[in-house]
């Protein structure tokens, strides 16, 4: 059995207008920047000598949670005191990607102690980030050198 239809032509006319607005949310203006991870956790160095520390590229909510990294874009890095003034006696070393390395090298005697230094992360493409900077603390301690006096000798004056 075969069965034909046939059908005239049909017009249409829009007469209805829809109107609609699209709002397009960057999630990097607002992303969460993550704390650094070192390695070592704790930047131990004798005064006199240097210790380095590591870390990788600093993440953010939005990469992390689309398991992409650098989403939103590149970061820049910046060491300072816990005042937030100039780091004195660490550098921050690195291409940009990481590894970055950060090394100590004291050589005054007031340096020696507990110290908490801090990574200023801040998204190089996002300046109006909400989020931005961030910081993460970096505890750095510095012990006293060992003086080996064995080899002196001690003359008396008199």
């Amino acid at each position: 059995m075969t069965a034909d239809f046939a059908y005239g032509a049909q017009s249409f006319t829009e007469t209805d207008t829809i109107s609609f607005d699209v709002e397009i949310i960057d999630p990097c203006e607002t992303t969460t920047i993550n704390d650094a991870v070192f390695s070592p956790s704790t930047l131990t160095v004798v005064n006199g000598a240097t210790a380095t520390m590591t870390f990788t590229e600093v993440t953010d909510s939005v990469e992390v949670s689309n398991n992409i990294d650098t989403l939103c874009q590149g970061r820049t890095y910046t060491l300072l005191k816990s005042d937030l003034s100039a780091a004195d006696f660490i550098t921050l070393t690195g291409a940009a990607g990481g590894p970055y390395t950060i090394t100590a090298a004291p050589t005054l005697d007031a340096e020696v102690g507990s110290w908490t230094y801090k990574l200023k992360t801040e998204l190089t493409a996002y300046p109006g980030n909400s989020n931005s900077p961030h910081y993460t603390d970096i505890p750095v301690v510095v012990t006293g050198a060992a003086c080996d006096q064995n080899g002196l000798e001690w003359l008396s004056t008199a």
